[in-house]
């Protein structure tokens, strides 16, 4: 039989203030959009919103630091010869 170990109480307090962040970025995205729709219309308020989120995004996940290389996927081809006729 193997236990399993006990959470520290402090460790629960992480995901609490994640999901009020993220409500609070909704609520306060939500406020600042109804300002912009007699400006901007629906599409560029959609747009604008979609990319401030995918520069917050980035900023935390920092993709570019990640990027696969050639030598990390073996298996695969190379680009110029999914071209070639």
């Amino acid at each position: 039989m193997t236990s399993t170990p006990i959470a520290k109480p402090e460790a629960a307090a992480l995901p609490i203030f994640g999901l009020l962040a993220a409500i609070l970025s909704v609520q306060v995205g939500a406020a600042f959009a109804k300002g912009l729709f007699p400006v901007l219309g629906a599409e560029g308020t959609t747009m604008l919103r979609l990319a401030i989120g995918a520069v917050m995004l980035a900023a935390v996940l920092r993709p570019w630091k990640i990027m696969p290389t050639r030598r990390g996927c073996p298996g695969s081809p190379p680009m110029a010869s999914l071209f070639r006729s």
